[in-house]
């Protein structure tokens, strides 16, 4: 969502509309950085890392070929991760049909590539007009369906990654790395367990706003053990990690602090002392992608949908 420039007077009337997050006074158009976690961790991933690679195939006029391949990381500097849910077409958490809890219904995978390419575009032109060195890596941190997989002789990986109006195929205008990790849904595998993987870095205030997140975090099944359904909520995270490679920011939809444009802003002019920053303020309120739940991947919905429908059309001709 965009706003159209600001000028002194809508100072108030911003604020107001910004009330949850707060504004910050030294930078009026922008929200309170928020992201704050109890400690200082390092950043660790969820598995074995990949990087989405790509190389010309002669065999087919010299098209782009995308590939995953095996990598290793290491902090040179400031780094921003953006951490998503990229091939999970689920609408709801969980399997019951009874579920007590209302959920937002999940976006689509191509739905939600849309918010991730507008927040990253939004940072990116951020750091661009202030000159900050800071590395941007997207992370999947959910399985590559293994029908892409299987069909990777017909489309050479073309489906490994969304286009973004912004920036444009595998985001590459706006990120420096495009990186793979898995992690498993429950403890027992090979890989991190989600809930182990996040719970760390949730944190609640003290004020009473953040008191009645935690009573809806704990309504939700936060507090609850990896079975709960709240651990099936698979939203897009961001980490701000620094040079030490410890987390210093952790922007996390579970503990309603989701991120937002002007949140890593004005996170970035706080942490790393900028003085005298170029805001656009068209572009604060952007976020990533929220609503979305671990499950069927887009690919394999997409099959069981047509499947379906085929099969009413057979039942009515029949």
């Amino acid at each position: 969502m965009k706003f159209p420039k600001m000028h002194k007077p809508s100072f108030m009337a911003f604020c107001l509309a910004m009330a949850l997050v707060g504004c910050d006074e030294k930078h009026p158009e922008l929200p309170d950085p928020g992201g704050r976690v109890s400690t200082q961790m390092s950043f660790s991933l969820p598995g074995s890392l990949f990087r989405l690679e790509t190389k010309h195939n002669e065999s087919t006029n010299g098209k782009l070929d995308y590939y995953f391949a095996p990598t290793t990381w290491r902090p040179t500097g400031w780094s921003l991760w953006v951490a998503s849910n990229v091939y999970s077409d689920a609408k709801n958490p969980g399997s019951d049909p009874g579920r007590k809890m209302k959920w937002r219904e999940g976006r689509t995978a191509v739905v939600r590539s849309t918010h991730d390419d507008s927040f990253l575009s939004g940072v990116k032109a951020f750091i661009k007009a202030n000159k900050i060195d800071l590395e941007i890596n997207y992370l999947g941190y959910d399985y590559l369906p293994r029908s892409l997989v299987d069909d990777y002789s017909r489309s050479r990986g073309q489906y490994f990654s969304q286009y973004g109006e912004n920036c444009e195929k595998a985001y590459k205008r706006c990120a420096d790395n495009y990186f793979l990790s898995p992690l498993d849904r429950y403890r027992g595998g090979s890989r991190t367990a989600y809930k182990d993987w996040v719970e760390p870095y949730f944190h609640f205030g003290t004020s009473q706003m953040d008191k009645s997140y935690k009573e809806m975090f704990v309504s939700k099944g936060g507090a609850g053990d990896e079975k709960s359904e709240f651990y099936d909520w698979w939203p897009t995270m961001v980490f701000l990690v620094n040079p030490d490679g410890q987390v210093v920011r952790a922007w996390m939809p579970q503990t309603y602090s989701a991120a937002s444009v002007g949140r890593v802003e004005a996170a970035l002019i706080e942490d790393l002392n900028i003085s005298n920053p170029k805001v656009d303020p068209s572009t604060v309120m952007s976020q990533p992608a929220i609503d979305s739940y671990y499950g069927k991947y887009f690919i394999e919905s997409g099959i069981e949908n047509l499947l379906d429908t085929l099969g009413k059309i057979l039942r009515r001709n029949g």
